[in-house]
């Protein structure tokens, strides 16, 4: 089993969208959602017609627009139309601010008042029920924990409303609350097992503890194998990068372990508000199954930051005789849509190729 990790931001959800044909009980994507998204709201008169203004400068009227409100809110309508309405979990993401700035709060007001409103959490998670093909996410984690009674509490009001949840919990508080978890876990849910930014070979003794905990639930391995604090030029150029660590995967056949998930080459981050100011060193990540190892192409040339990737994406066409010989991948194929791309279009070559590679594969 293989859980990809995105966020709801605009880049990650068009790839559900390009993917969702490839998802089903086997490869289940999870959703952090740091923001919500709205339809828009404009101000109408007592009959429901739009009220219009004349901007200055403006030669025709538009619409007055106001701030959305709950009523707005249409975040799983677009995802569920992004999955076409395929299984995926649920994670309200809350975060630590030390861990994960700098971070743009337009970007994330949502994670940041779920990060500091424990009731509203819960609320939202109860909140997908009109969503039979969501599932929950309880997630754990330092800062971000329960007393086991609540976490007691939690589990069963969700378990009375879904067919489906997820725990999701970092290793540090597993010990701490695997008894309660083991006894409450049904068959229908999943435990994902999160080691963070940790090299899974050097947790040899706690996996084989997770192993061989008697849980009646999926036991999937959560981790986020590219680094957040390592930037782009200390990648190799032309090369397999040693800065990438995928040894989880190979957790996916081994006894007593149902999966993993990562974040499909990316980096476990928030959305930044600094912007690159025009430079930054453009780089592509070439996922190889074979290897399990990603080979990164990048344009040394830092000055030029999105421009670079005029170079970086000649050569990652150059090799496409080497990684895509059967002119079959979806990665490759989404080079296509667009010329030179941005950063975020890069990314969403890394995701793309990645979570086909595993398609096709496991």
């Amino acid at each position: 089993m293989y859980i990809p990790i995105l966020k709801n931001q605009k880049e990650e959800m068009r790839a559900l969208a390009r993917l969702n044909n490839y998802f089903n009980s086997n490869l289940i994507p999870m959703i952090e959602i740091i923001n919500e998204i709205y339809s828009p709201n404009y101000s109408r008169n007592s009959e429901g017609v739009k009220i219009t203004e004349l901007k200055k400068g403006n030669k025709k009227r538009t619409p007055i627009r106001l701030d959305p409100t709950e009523e707005n809110i249409i975040t799983f309508d677009i995802i569920n139309e992004k999955l076409d309405n395929r299984l995926a979990f649920i994670d309200y993401f809350r975060f630590d601010d030390d861990k994960y700035k700098p971070y743009k709060f337009e970007s994330v007001q949502l994670a940041y008042t779920l990060s500091r409103n424990e009731k509203l959490y819960i609320d939202k998670l109860l909140s997908l029920k009109q969503y039979p093909n969501l599932i929950p996410v309880i997630s754990l984690k330092t800062g971000f924990d329960f007393e086991s009674s609540k976490i007691t509490t939690v589990i069963k009001m969700l378990q009375d409303t879904y067919t489906n949840i997820a725990i999701r919990i970092t290793i540090d508080l597993f010990d701490i609350h695997k008894d309660t978890i083991s006894s409450l876990l049904r068959s229908s849910d999943f435990l994902m097992y999160d080691i963070e930014e940790e090299i899974v070979n050097s947790l040899q003794y706690e996996i084989q503890d997770l192993e061989n905990i008697p849980l009646k639930c999926k036991k999937v391995i959560i981790n986020s194998p590219r680094k957040r604090n390592i930037q782009n030029p200390p990648y190799e150029n032309e090369d397999y990068t040693v800065l990438i660590d995928n040894s989880a995967l190979k957790f996916n056949d081994r006894s007593g372990i149902d999966g993993f998930g990562d974040y499909c080459g990316l980096k476990d981050k928030l959305p930044s508000g600094n912007g690159s100011n025009g430079t930054g060193c453009a780089l592509a990540l070439i996922y190889d199954f074979e290897k399990n190892k990603f080979f990164s192409i990048k344009n040394p040339d830092s000055s030029l930051g999105p421009l670079g990737y005029s170079l970086v994406k000649r050569k990652v066409l150059n090799k496409k005789n080497q990684f895509d010989p059967d002119d079959v991948c979806l990665g490759y194929d989404y080079l296509n849509s667009f010329n030179n791309g941005s950063w975020s279009s890069w990314h969403g070559f890394t995701i793309t190729r990645y979570i086909h590679q595993l398609h096709l594969n496991l």
